[in-house]
């Protein structure tokens, strides 16, 4: 029996989830589910990695990003804001954006507030507009914002790489960064 294909978004996600914990659990997912093994599969798959990203042992390669006209210019800057005690706002659009958040917040020390939004392109308006103050996007598609010129980049996560965002610092090499 062929599985429903999962629609995008967290509906997907939470069917996933669902059918996992009811496996696990020793009960049968719900009749209506249609669950086939590869997507128990996906299941264990995700829930493996949520646990492995917990414990900091999967390294992901994003791009902390401002909107054009923030009065953040470096990593430095978001650091002593976070060092006055204020949270910073963090705009996710997708389920990768917000694990950038959680892992860029984690890594660096800053207290972020997560704000979802149901698009990329609505939390990218809104990080435009001032209405949030960063972003934690996937290096590849957060370079191509910024070779565009819709966004700035502060710095990257893991160590600096040529190519792409070759001249933006990773947040280990400011001297106010967590090792």
């Amino acid at each position: 029996m062929q599985g429903k294909p999962l629609p995008p978004g967290s509906a997907g996600l939470r069917r996933i989830v669902v059918a996992y914990l009811a496996l696990r659990s020793g009960q049968e997912p719900g009749r209506n589910d249609s669950m086939n093994f590869s997507t128990t599969l996906a299941a264990t798959t995700l829930l493996f990695l949520a646990n492995s990203v917990a414990q900091s042992e999967i390294e992901m390669e994003f791009v902390v990003v401002v909107g054009t006209k923030s009065k953040f210019t470096s990593f430095s800057d978001l650091r002593s804001v976070a060092r006055a005690g204020t949270t910073l706002t963090c705009g996710s659009g997708s389920d990768v954006t917000s694990l950038g958040c959680e892992m860029f917040g984690r890594k660096s020390g800053l207290a972020l507030s997560p704000t979802p939004y149901k698009a990329m392109k609505h939390a990218l308006d809104d990080l435009s507009g001032g209405h949030i103050d960063v972003m934690v996007l996937p290096i590849g598609f957060g370079a191509e914002w910024v070779a565009r010129g819709a966004v700035r980049a502060l710095a990257v996560t893991g160590l600096r790489q040529p190519g792409k965002l070759a001249n933006v610092p990773s947040i280990t090499e400011f001297p106010d960064a967590p090792r």
